[in-house]
């Protein structure tokens, strides 16, 4: 008897997306986060030592660039190419030092955008932005792509909880800052503090919980629990308009 294939983790969230549409085809690159699969999403030896060891940022072993094959490292989204999300990101970030301060300014902007729910339609970053609204994925979406404007690169953190948890599904952003990839949930407006390195992966996040119990803002903001990051599924954004 053969072993019944593993549930689909989107399964319920596919039907609320227009098909073929932006969020679809999101889901349909997402690289589901595993063991198996940590080193292809975030490097190799450098970046095991770190994680799981807590080796210093200064030890030799850490030194190598890491961060993964799966995402370029380097932003794709070309100046001029997307000028509305070009200047977008000038406005909302522009006076932000380069790096983390930008990274922080824009995530905390699209906090302010209205939660939508799911609705079927398929909407491009610069219609996001102009509405003032926003779903969970379309939102990480935006931020995704305004990061890359801002010379960030980026990619979108699909998080499934069991279908009984309300919400059921959100979605965050993990951007490479500072040598590593770190979350930034655009609806809180947060990332998260280690103890050992600056801020957390959604990697750090699946394998501690306690990562995202120690957050100031636990409680009070639903999306910054532990419980979103039991499954995970990473997917690069579409650079082309």
């Amino acid at each position: 008897m053969s072993e019944a294939a593993p549930r689909d983790p989107a399964a319920d969230l596919r039907p609320r997306l227009a098909p073929g549409g932006c969020d679809a085809r999101l889901l349909d690159r997402q690289l589901l986060l595993t063991p198996q699969t940590m080193p292809r999403l975030y490097g190799g030896e450098a970046t095991l030592l770190y994680a799981r060891f807590g080796v210093s940022p200064t030890a030799s072993e850490t030194q190598r660039p890491s961060g993964g094959e799966f995402t370029p490292l380097e932003p794709q989204l070309l100046p001029g190419k997307r000028p509305v999300l070009d200047a977008a990101a000038q406005e909302l970030a522009g006076n932000a030092r380069p790096g983390l301060a930008r990274a922080t300014a824009l995530n905390r902007a699209l906090a302010r955008l209205r939660p939508i729910d799911f609705d079927g339609r398929d909407r491009a970053e610069e219609a996001i932005l102009a509405s003032g609204e926003a779903t969970p994925l379309e939102r990480a979406r935006l931020l995704a792509l305004l990061a890359q404007a801002a010379g960030i690169a980026s990619r979108v953190c699909l998080l499934y909880r069991e279908p009984a948890a309300q919400p059921a599904f959100h979605a965050v952003c993990e951007l490479f800052i500072m040598g590593a990839w770190a979350v930034f949930d655009p609806l809180a407006g947060q990332l998260f503090l280690m103890t050992h390195r600056p801020y957390a992966s959604a990697w750090d996040l699946a394998r501690d919980p306690q990562i995202a119990a120690r957050h100031p803002e636990h409680g009070r903001k639903p999306t910054l629990d532990a419980s979103f990051y039991r499954t995970v599924g990473i997917a690069n954004v579409e650079i082309e308009g």
